[in-house]
């Protein structure tokens, strides 16, 4: 993302409704599943603006934030996030097994990731057995819309397509499921609407 899309995001994830749904829903599936504590490293692949890092350190343990972008860095080290490790989630530069958690808040979506099965198989090798791995990613080609332009997003995965990536990694699934799924008829309508209003304007390339 450019940086104006990153100063975006700075800006709206922490009251947007849309990302502090997905926060209650992922935060609330960890505490069932990760206790806090100091000896938990956590790592926030994809970390961008940092704000999720901030709520991983406080909840879960010791976090480190990864992200490719210089822009996202810089941000993330204004949120006060003091682990920052710069690298792509395609090739971690840690040990094998060296985490208790790794997250993945909408990342392998995004275009910079070539691979994103491979990176699911990063996650899988840098975290410990008995751990966890979180991924929240868009679902559905059909939703695709200028915010995916805008996001430099590069694919939509549905739930079989993600569960063939994690499963042939090896990975024993607690949860997967779309998490709008009762908010999706006034999603879909919306998304509809946009992308007709964007054609109208000429802006057709949102398709």
């Amino acid at each position: 993302m450019d940086i104006e899309a990153f100063k975006e995001l700075f800006n709206l994830e922490e009251s947007y409704w849309w990302f502090v749904g997905r926060r209650n829903i992922a935060f609330t599936l960890l505490e069932k599943h990760v206790r806090k504590s100091l000896s938990n490293l956590v790592l926030d692949a994809g970390c961008g603006t940092g704000l999720n890092a901030t709520i991983l350190k406080e909840r879960v343990g010791p976090t480190i934030g990864l992200d490719i972008s210089d822009k996202a860095i810089g941000l993330a080290r204004l949120r006060g996030v003091d682990s920052l490790v710069r690298a792509s989630i395609e090739a971690l530069p840690f040990k094998d097994g060296s985490f208790h958690l790794v997250s993945s808040f909408g990342v392998i979506y995004h275009q910079d990731v070539v691979d994103f099965r491979r990176a699911v198989g990063e996650f899988n090798r840098v975290c410990k057995n008995g751990g966890f791995v979180l991924i929240t990613t868009p679902a559905f080609r059909f939703l695709r819309s200028r915010h995916d332009i805008l996001q430099k997003s590069s694919r939509r995965l549905t739930r079989a397509e993600l569960r063939e990536a994690v499963s042939g990694e090896g990975f024993k699934i607690k949860k997967l499921s779309y998490w709008t799924f009762f908010m999706f008829p006034p999603v879909l309508a919306e998304r509809v609407f946009l992308n007709l209003f964007d054609r109208v304007k000429g802006g057709g390339d949102s398709a």
